[in-house]
């Protein structure tokens, strides 16, 4: 199936991308944010255009991006160290790196990606596990206050960012949180016009792990396809 064309500035970063509550006031500073636990997040960029390229070989004469194909996810995939099962189109890639906690620490962050690129154009599917100590008192508020943060950055980083759709919820027994942020997306280096991309996010804790599972840049029918063959073993 076809993507439209995504944003502006390509660059990877630490965290998948997300949702949800109560839009406040943020500030205009986009680099880092900090979760519930005052961490800094690395925020990923919804990007694809770069505004510096001097060829635009991605986009169409008339100055839009191409769209890419972003596939079904159907390929089943287990995760031993994890402890889930999940279906990505192909076999993901997997980043192991660490997370600096101001309040737990070194926490070891685990990727689980699929990503989607071309040209300028970005789209993903992707599971993040942070991993905290086993001593680490999570509060009620946890899932609420990260995730109110995190998209306060999306919006930084991206002005007019909207959360569309937010729920409270359980998510295989476990307390979760999961919703929709449509990005305002650049057409095109020689084009002012923006279209809205969906992020998709089911953000959900179990046991001494967080799980971020969320799909940018396709269909909220892929993306439901990607939840629901989520499973914990």
């Amino acid at each position: 199936m076809k993507l439209s064309k995504n944003s502006q500035i390509f660059i990877a970063a630490a965290v998948v991308v997300v949702v949800f509550v109560g839009l406040k006031v943020f500030s205009s500073k986009p680099a880092k944010v900090y979760n519930a636990d005052n961490s800094p997040l690395g925020v990923a960029d919804h990007a694809g255009v770069d505004p510096n390229a001097s060829t635009p070989d991605s986009e169409t004469s008339n100055g839009q991006v191409k769209s890419i194909d972003v596939p079904s996810p159907t390929t089943a995939y287990a995760s031993k160290d994890d402890g889930f099962t999940v279906n990505f189109p192909t076999v993901p890639t997997v980043k192991n790196s660490t997370y600096k906690s101001n309040s737990a620490g070194a926490l070891p962050l685990t990727e689980y990606t699929q990503d989607y690129a071309s040209g300028r154009e970005r789209a993903w599917y992707k599971v993040a596990v942070y991993h905290f100590p086993t001593n680490y008192k999570f509060t009620d508020s946890f899932l609420d206050d990260s995730a109110d943060v995190y998209i306060g950055s999306v919006s930084a980083m991206h002005p007019g960012s909207k959360v569309t759709s937010h729920e409270k919820t359980q998510f295989l027994g476990n307390p979760a949180i999961t919703g929709t942020v449509t990005v305002p997306v650049r057409l095109g280096l020689r084009s002012a016009a923006t279209t809205d991309t969906n992020d998709y996010v089911m953000m959900t804790q179990k046991g001494q792990n967080l799980y971020i599972i969320s799909a940018y840049g396709t269909t909220q029918d892929n993306f439901n396809l990607f939840l629901g063959s989520f499973k914990f073993q």
